[in-house]
């Protein structure tokens, strides 16, 4: 799975926008905003990507938080994320 859209990431103090661009970008209404948890799952989806990989890449980088409390995040992420219809899957 990956992003459908091309998107210009904004980092505002606590909050994290992406905002889409290229073609297409008029098919979404508004901005994503995130948390940085979230803007990290969301950058990872910049390429091709399965859900284990991302919950792989993000046990090594948040070693200290538990493995089952990254795959419950990420899976609800990714699942937001196909809600809002910004993910094609491969």
């Amino acid at each position: 799975m990956k992003l459908k859209y091309e998107f210009e990431i904004m980092d505002l103090d606590d909050q994290i926008i992406a905002v889409p661009i290229g073609d297409g970008a008029t098919e979404l209404h508004g901005v994503i905003k995130m948390n940085g948890s979230a803007s990290k799952v969301f950058q990872l989806l910049k390429e091709e990507v399965k859900e284990s990989e991302i919950i792989t890449r993000l046990i090594v980088e948040y070693d200290d938080s538990p493995e089952a409390q990254i795959r419950e995040y990420v899976h609800s992420i990714i699942l937001l994320f196909k809600e809002k219809g910004i993910i094609v899957e491969s």
